[in-house]
């Protein structure tokens, strides 16, 4: 599927089923080659296309992209990415992520990043 099908696929349903869609094309990307490429090709778009594939992340776990969405122009994006990070970024990144991120958001990544168990030493510069 490329992703012009994907766009009119995903056009006529509502925001709820979109979503499930995104995270269902996200898992099927894990094995699909072409898939892959076609969130690639959304990730490179304007916003409603980066904001699927983001949505994606739920089901790819690609942390390379939600990283990359930490500093998307929009802050519905990087908001959303902030909610991904602890979800699907390895440590390296998510320690990344906390130098990256913007001020206003790193409270609520910390939050994330704490309720997903994330160990402690990582984020012990950043409590205060």
């Amino acid at each position: 599927m490329n992703k012009a099908q994907l766009l009119q696929e995903v056009e006529a349903l509502t925001f709820a089923q979109c979503s499930r869609r995104m995270v269902d094309f996200g898992r099927l990307s894990l094995t699909d080659p072409q898939l892959a490429q076609t969130l690639a090709d959304l990730a490179a778009g304007p916003f409603y296309e980066r904001f699927l594939a983001l949505q994606a992340c739920y089901g790819s776990r690609d942390g390379a992209l939600v990283f990359t969405s930490l500093s998307d122009p929009s802050a519905c994006m990087r908001r959303l990415a902030v909610k991904l990070v602890a979800l699907t970024c390895n440590q390296e990144q998510q320690q990344q992520a906390l130098q990256v991120v913007p001020r206003e958001l790193r409270a609520s990544l910390i939050r994330s990043l704490l309720h997903h168990d994330l160990q402690a030493p990582l984020m012990s510069s950043y409590i205060s």
